[in-house]
Parts: structure tokens; C-alpha cells; sequence
């Protein structure tokens, strides 16, 4: 969605927001495509002519479930029905057997998923290696991923794609101003945690939001107050942006 909003690509095509500016990627948010367990489904070829619930319309979700279907040449026409949803809203249709397929990008474990497979015999669709080899090269920010399959209780790990969710902001925000709200992200102490600290208390996602991988699938503009920090903790080296930029 940022790449998108800050190039004026696909739905922000003619309305670009250059003002967009990345403060960090936080965690993994994960492509997970769930079916009924009776709908037939084992793999995306075979959601083909099924009903389907792509997400909410116009949120990420949503433009995910466009991109993979693309890859395998489907359009919305292709399907029996398609209804847009969020994620509990499509679980319960799914539960209600109302749909038979639907796609969430989230973190995982996903709890709509989790309460879903509860009560109903689900399946956790992968998306094949060619295809994933597809995706990575025609959209530069996702990558593989691999849902361990006790995650959701499946029979097998699940292959698939996913994208880092991310913090940004506008770029009129201050410099210091940004500085501090990056630094606060990383960096607390014994009375006051850092943000990664309190997100990992909340969700198991939580713990993925590390300095390593605040750079990770960043593709608009840093703010330059998150630029400066992590300039200080080594992520960007001054000295090879130099090099490469008089080369």
C-alpha cells in the first residue's frame, strides 16, 4: 500500500502521495488464504469458479488477493460470487457456509482464523514455488514465508507470501519529532519499555519488531528523523551512500 500510495501505482494511480515517509517496517504480515476443509480447495488453482471473500474493498487485503490472482491469470470474474469483508466478517461466512474461501493479510497466529478453525474444518491454501517466485519478482516487497504448521494445526507447513507492515508518516512531521518516536520504538528502559517491548506483550508478532529488520521491504523514502537514527545504530553507513552516490 505505501509503495503504491507514494508512486501513485495501481489504486492511487492519478492520486500519488509524495508527502509519504517510512519510519520502520515493523513485523511480517503474512498472505494466509483459508478455505472450508469441504469446499475442495488444496490449492489456489482450485479456488477457480469458488466463492470468495478478498477482504474489506480497497484495503490491503484486498490488493494482495488481486496481486496472486493475477499471477494465476484470475480476474473477480472468475468466481461463483465475491463478497468484501473483514477478517471476522469473512470468518463467519466461511463458518456459516456462505463462502468458501477467503483471503487475510495479518500477522500470525490471526485470531479470526484461529476462532474459525475452532468449530470448522479449515484449510490453509499455499501458494506453489513458481508462483511465489512470480510474485517476489513482479512486486519487490513481498517474500516467502512459511507458516509453521503448528500455527493453525495443519497437516503440513504452509507456503507463502508476505510483506512488512509498516509505520510511516507524513513527511512535514519534525525531524526531531520523528527521531524520538523511532528511537522510543527501540530503545527503553527497565521502567519504561520501548515500543517493540509493549507490542511483543500484546501479540506474538510482537516479537518480530527488531532494529535488524526496521529496514526490511522499505520502499519509499525514510523521514530523515528516522534516516538520523539509524544512522547513530549502523543500519545505514554514511560513508557507502558517499561511495555509491560519487561513483
Amino acid at each position: 500500500m505505501a509503495y503504491n500510495a507514494y508512486f501513485g501505482k495501481a489504486q492511487f494511480e492519478g492520486k500519488a502521495v509524495p508527502n509519504l515517509r517510512g519510519i520502520a517496517s515493523l513485523y511480517p504480515e503474512t498472505i494466509q488464504i483459508v478455505a472450508r476443509a469441504d469446499s475442495g480447495i488444496k490449492t489456489v488453482k482450485d479456488i477457480k469458479g469458488k466463492r470468495l471473500i478478498p477482504g474489506d474493498r480497497g484495503s490491503g487485503t484486498e490488493v494482495d488477493t488481486l496481486n496472486v490472482l493475477s499471477a494465476y491469470g484470475y480476474t473477480y470474474k472468475d468466481f461463483a460470487s465475491v463478497d468484501w469483508l473483514g477478517f471476522s466478517g469473512a470468518a463467519q461466512r466461511l463458518q456459516d457456509k456462505q463462502a468458501d474461501v477467503t483471503f487475510t493479510t495479518a500477522g500470525w497466529p490471526t485470531s479470526a482464523i484461529q476462532e474459525l478453525a475452532f468449530g470448522t474444518k479449515i484449510t490453509m491454501v499455499p501458494i506453489d514455488e513458481p508462483m511465489i517466485k512470480k510474485l517476489t519478482k513482479t512486486f519487490p516487497f513481498y517474500a516467502k514465508i512459511v507458516i509453521p504448521k503448528d500455527v493453525y494445526k495443519t497437516a503440513k507447513d504452509v507456503p507463502t507470501i508476505t510483506t512488512m507492515a509498516q509505520w510511516v508518516v507524513d513527511a512535514n512531521v519534525p525531524e526531531e519529532t520523528v527521531y524520538q518516536m523511532t528511537k522510543a520504538l527501540f530503545e527503553g528502559t527497565p521502567e519504561k519499555p520501548s515500543g517493540a517491548e509493549l507490542m511483543a506483550k500484546a501479540h506474538a508478532q510482537g516479537k518480530n519488531v527488531q532494529l535488524k529488520t526496521a529496514l526490511s521491504g522499505m520502499a519509499i523514502p525514510l523521514h530523515p528523523g528516522a534516516e538520523k537514527y539509524y544512522k547513530e545504530k549502523g543500519l545505514i553507513k554514511p560513508e557507502k551512500k558517499a561511495a555509491a552516490k560519487k561513483k
